[in-house]
């Protein structure tokens, strides 16, 4: 599989018109008036059990500016991802950038690597099972880290539509000491067909950190919380209506699943 951007586009493209898939991108017209002096970071909900949220967050950021790779987003993911080829192969074409990698930035105050896409929810994330799709688990630690260290601006986006696309029959830790996580079991080793694939991504207003509150600038787990809120409330508003979202609702408030 060709995962570049313009690997992962043409693969949409296909996929829709075939009539498997439909994708689109809300307010992704305001990404360009993003501050071209200004770190950002792309802060997501992370969802289905092929990890295509990302993808699809880049192609976004396309549509808006085109072909200036220089905005185009680097995805931050776990080390253990490039000893799989076709994560390897994402790498070493400049789409991905390791948790190690971003430690050394960080030390170093380097910027070099935004703009940035970030599933804070992490592994955890993407490894939701059906009966808690779109119920964010708990942020950690590293946006905010990223985001104080270097006064970054965040864009909230919400990414629909993975979670029916390619649904979690079950997390596993069966494999941890191999992949360093969980693993998602998925219903099907292929996506979801129409009506189910049916991808929509939203990007929010941007929210930059030297403008927050002074309590939620100083303190991680209010600024997690805060940020963790903004993207709940855009997925909610997103997803209304659809069925695991609906599901997931009722499930969480019979059994108080899905909050972490």
């Amino acid at each position: 599989m060709d995962l570049t951007p313009d690997g992962i586009q043409a693969l949409f493209n296909n996929l829709e018109r075939s009539g498997y898939s439909k994708l689109n991108f809300l307010n992704y017209q305001s990404l360009i008036d993003q501050p071209s002096d200004r770190n950002i970071i792309y802060v997501s909900n992370h969802s289905g059990w092929v990890a295509f949220d990302g993808a699809l967050i880049m192609m976004g950021v396309l549509w808006a500016y085109g072909t200036d790779m220089s905005k185009v987003p680097k995805i931050l993911v776990n080390d253990s991802l490039v000893h799989f080829p076709m994560f390897k192969q994402a790498y070493e074409g400049g789409l991905f950038v390791l948790k190690s990698e971003a430690q050394e930035m960080m030390k170093a105050k380097d910027p070099s690597h935004f703009p940035l896409v970030l599933f804070p929810e992490g592994e955890e994330g993407n490894c939701k099972p059906f009966y808690e799709a779109y119920q964010l688990k708990p942020f950690r630690s590293g946006l905010y880290w990223l985001a104080r260290l270097f006064d970054a601006v965040i864009v909230p986006v919400s990414v629909i539509g993975c979670e029916e696309g390619f649904p979690v029959a079950h997390k596993t830790y069966a494999l941890k000491d191999q992949v360093g996580s969980c693993v998602a079991v998925p219903f099907l080793p292929v996506p979801f067909p129409l009506p189910f694939s049916d991808f929509k991504v939203v990007y929010g207003d941007p929210i930059d950190f030297k403008e927050l509150d002074r309590e939620i600038r100083r303190d991680e787990g209010i600024f997690s919380d805060h940020i963790r809120g903004v993207v709940q409330k855009q997925v909610d508003q997103h997803a209304k209506g659809r069925l695991l979202h609906s599901f997931s609702t009722i499930f969480k408030g019979l059994f108080g699943k899905g909050k972490g």
